[in-house]
């Protein structure tokens, strides 16, 4: 399930699939209807045909040509719900369309669905247009709707319907009604973000966007634990890149805080207001900023996910615990917060630590800064690493498509380790990181600013390993063309 392409503006066309052409259970009944005929288009078509076209096209006097127009407008209600990230490409069920299936209570399968529209589809998108016609004192026909989307920028056709059924959609959880009347507070609770809150994102600049996404995901594992200035901007930097100076640090606090995104303190005494500490708000922590950008915390337990704000110094300490299940959980959360406190997104642990009495966890971690990454960590609560953990781990890399292996360890890490993770280096594609429990012990008095720093003298180390690669194949090439 796939947010739509930021420059792609444009409403997701409909096409036949709408509850006013097919009813008050035409999304019930189309996501039975595809996987009762799992790939089979022709199926899927003539099952949507039969029950609720068969009658359709009776101008038409030869049976043929009617039987024709019924097709394609029973193949249109399929093609909208490829539209809507119902069906894919082979005409089966998404896994989200998969997943409102198997959901037992209508009323909930319809709620989730416009979830899905409002945060994914552009639904929170119109309803701002139509509040902002609205304030203005604007009627809402389709001719205005229309010109008003394409002054925003949207692709609209001559006689496009497309918003007009979004809104149908929209209607059936009581998002907006018949005459365009939002429900403010029922939006609200279907994505858990107000729209005030989601125009007060869209009217921020972009710098102003990348230090508060930076802020909202530190507050992942950090809580509302202030985070220094230094330390903030050392992070938007790597995220983001250069995208600020020195000079607009104080301009960007300031407006996020007088917005209530975050809090800004600085000591008495203190020069300027590009310094102190910076903290979310319960605004910021509350939001669901999914809505706003996209961002998703990855599929991590429950449990763990309860947890994360767990100090490190606690972790550290829990790593030495006879109980295997706390042991086990401390060592997921310290995998988890290296992976934060290096600008990345956790998504996915691969070998729970709890299951392993807490001697080893596998997490997948990505990051989209100036290029996208894949990192795989495992982190070991071991007094040593051998080399058939690192072979284990490219495996894994190559079979995942990463691009960084982080080896983390409270122990030590042998030779023998080291000198494979600078063979694996020299001659491949990916970047082999041997984290040690001295690093781990620079980590836990320094915080983040000490492992980014281990990280980036590695970086160095590694790009001299890799040069080679470069210069001896620009050599053969050169050879070659010669």
């Amino acid at each position: 399930m796939s947010p739509q392409e930021e420059e792609s503006l444009r409403l997701p066309w409909t096409g036949e699939f709408s509850p006013g052409q097919l009813g008050g259970r035409a999304l019930d009944e189309t996501l039975a209807i595809v996987h009762a005929n799992s790939g089979k288009r022709d199926a899927i078509v003539e099952a949507i045909r039969i029950r609720w076209f068969s009658e359709a096209a009776k101008s038409r006097t030869d049976s043929v040509q009617r039987l024709r127009q019924q097709s394609v407008r029973s193949g249109n209600v399929l093609n909208g719900m490829q539209s809507y990230g119902l069906v894919s490409k082979e005409y089966e069920l998404t896994d989200f369309g998969a997943h409102l299936l198997a959901v037992t209570d209508s009323d909930q399968r319809s709620e989730q669905f416009v979830s899905h529209l409002l945060k994914y589809f552009r639904g929170l998108e119109l309803l701002n247009v139509v509040l902002d016609m609205q304030q203005r004192g604007d009627r809402i026909t389709n001719d205005k709707l229309r010109r008003e989307l394409r002054r925003r920028g949207y692709f609209v056709t001559t006689n496009s319907g497309d918003a007009g059924k979004l809104r149908q959609w929209l209607e059936t959880a009581g998002a907006i009604d018949k005459n365009w009347a939002i429900d403010e507070a029922r939006v609200a609770q279907i994505t858990g973000t107000d729209l005030v809150d989601i125009a007060g994102w869209q009217s921020l600049t972009r710098v102003q966007r990348s230090f508060l996404g930076t802020i909202r995901r530190l507050s992942d594992t950090r809580g509302k634990t202030p985070v220094p200035s230094p330390e903030l901007l050392d992070f938007v930097r790597q995220e983001h890149g250069p995208i600020f100076d020195e000079g607009q640090v104080k301009k960007v606090y300031q407006r996020l805080a007088e917005d209530g995104w975050i809090d800004h303190s600085v000591k008495a005494g203190g020069r300027g207001g590009k310094g102190g500490e910076i903290a979310p708000t319960d605004k910021l922590m509350d939001v669901d900023f999914e809505v706003l950008v996209g961002f998703r915390p990855g599929d991590l337990p429950a449990d763990l996910r309860s947890a994360m704000t767990t100090p490190l110094e606690t972790i550290h300490k829990n790593l030495k615990s006879t109980d295997t299940y706390v042991k086990g959980i401390a060592l997921e959360l310290l995998a988890v917060n290296l992976a934060a406190d290096l600008g990345l997104t956790p998504l996915r642990l691969r070998v729970r630590g709890t299951k392993t009495g807490g001697a080893e966890v596998d997490l997948v971690a990505e990051a989209a800064h100036l290029h996208f990454s894949r990192w795989l960590f495992q982190c070991k609560n071991t007094k040593t690493v051998d080399v058939g953990v690192l072979a284990k781990e490219v495996g894994m890399a190559t079979l995942l498509q990463a691009q960084v292996i982080v080896i983390a360890t409270t122990g030590t890490v042998s030779k023998t380790v080291k000198t494979y993770a600078q063979r694996v280096s020299e001659t491949t594609p990916f970047q082999v990181v041997l984290v040690d429990g001295e690093i781990l012990s620079d980590y836990r008095a320094g915080g983040a600013m000490a492992l980014r720093h281990h990280f980036q003298e590695g970086a160095k180390t590694v790009m001299r390993q890799k040069r080679p690669q470069v210069l001896d194949t620009l050599e053969e090439l050169a050879e070659d063309e010669s």
